[in-house]
């Protein structure tokens, strides 16, 4: 397969700048065939993705955490030139939720061949159009699930405090700290067709295996 491999490189607090190129090289002619892009800021990867798609690779690991896959997936559904290469992952973020659905092997280097090998799995995704709080409408693809309120806080001031601890305890503080703050929020929109107007601390949109595509048009929580 034509592999290209795009990697944040701060995550796991740079471990994966520094660990990537070594994964590759333990792997001999596997590693050695595998394109590495990095990216070098938020919101790369969704276009680096998208560059993949139309350059007619055939599979796109993601290397990094959730937000990585995420940004992945989506340069791929929007870009529409070029046939959809299939997507591996390799994690190196805080949480990496996702990945924790599947059995990629108990090593990082069992999970980098996984990534790179042939079997792929059909796995669903979700669309939700949100209101970006400058008014405008926008569309995302997603995986696992959508999180709005609380845990979209906790996210938030885990990234802006960049706290040098090891990632799942400055998550973790992160988390106590918006618990002192807890609001609801009044979230109106639709679920697949139907309304939801709710007051809400959290809520998580989670998909089932068999569902294709389910459709949640909402504003984004403030």
């Amino acid at each position: 397969m034509k592999t290209v491999a795009i990697v944040n490189p701060t995550a796991g607090y740079r471990r994966a700048r520094r660990d990537w190129p070594r994964l590759l090289a333990s792997l001999g002619a596997p590693g050695a065939n595998v394109a590495t892009w990095w990216t070098s800021g938020t919101g790369q990867a969704e276009t680096l993705a998208a560059r993949a798609r139309r350059e007619g690779f055939d599979r796109v690991v993601a290397v990094g955490g959730d937000g990585t896959l995420l940004e992945v997936v989506n340069g791929l559904w929007w870009e529409s030139r070029g046939p959809q290469p299939s997507v591996g992952v390799v994690p190196f973020g805080t949480g990496c939720d996702y990945v924790r659905s599947f059995e990629l092997g108990p090593a990082l280097g069992d999970q980098v061949m996984s990534a790179l090998g042939p079997a792929t799995l059909a796995v669903s995704l979700g669309l939700v159009r949100l209101q970006g709080f400058d008014g405008q409408p926008r569309v995302r693809v997603f995986v696992n699930v959508l999180g709005l309120g609380l845990d979209a806080r906790v996210i938030t001031r885990f990234r802006q405090q960049r706290l040098r601890l090891p990632g799942k305890t400055a998550y973790f503080l992160s988390g106590i700290q918006e618990l002192g703050r807890l609001t609801h929020h009044r979230i109106t929109g639709s679920l697949d067709g139907r309304s939801l107007s709710t007051d809400a601390a959290l809520v998580v949109f989670g998909l089932l295996v068999d569902c294709l595509l389910a459709d949640v048009a909402l504003p984004i929580v403030r």
